[in-house]
């Protein structure tokens, strides 16, 4: 480009095509829908590991690469309530893996809740794994964590997919470590 319209012009243009790349990537994030690895408590991405994970029918676990903002809220919903319809009427439980998440602004957190009641109604329970501080520090301080649960907040994937196979209490150190929030004292 450079050597045809100019130097000016071509650096002018480079800069432009890569702030629409820029928003094209942040607005569109990578998604994944995540199985166990077989005898481990791995989870992976299940065309990465086609041949090596199991994949539950009453399971969604989905792992979205990115904060959950403004801009890509909209596709976040779209494509979680696209592999929703795609499990079919015997999911149970949705498996949130939010490792990635380092950030949720208010009109996600909005929309978060909307998703959580939604489900709720039709059924299906919601389940937030791996949320890091930050993170965990925003579900308490929007209000997420009043619809979600405690008892749908957890360290590990792994946690998360055990607790739906078979119910009970978290260790003491599983509730400090996944409900451990500036805004909550345990």
């Amino acid at each position: 480009m450079t050597l045809s319209i100019g130097l000016i012009e071509g650096i002018i243009l480079g800069v432009l095509l890569s702030l629409l790349l820029l928003v094209y990537r942040i607005s569109n994030p990578h998604i994944a829908v995540l199985g166990r690895i077989k005898d481990t408590t791995y989870f992976k991405n299940v065309n990465r590991f086609s041949e090596d994970v199991e994949v539950y029918d009453d399971k969604l676990i989905i792992r979205f690469d990115a904060q959950l903002y403004f801009g890509n809220k909209d596709y976040f919903k779209k494509q979680l309530y696209q592999q929703i319809q795609k499990k079919g009427p015997q999911l149970k439980f949705i498996i949130l893996n939010a490792e990635p998440i380092n950030y949720i602004d208010s009109s996600a957190s909005v929309m978060l809740e909307r998703i959580i009641l939604e489900l709720r109604e039709k059924g299906i329970e919601f389940l937030i794994a791996g949320a890091i501080g930050p993170t965990r520090d925003i579900l308490y301080s929007s209000g997420i964590i009043d619809i979600l649960g405690e008892e749908n907040l957890f360290a590990q994937t792994y946690d998360a997919v055990d607790c739906c196979n078979n119910p009970k209490a978290l260790s003491n150190i599983q509730k400090k470590v996944s409900l451990q929030s500036k805004t909550k004292t345990l």
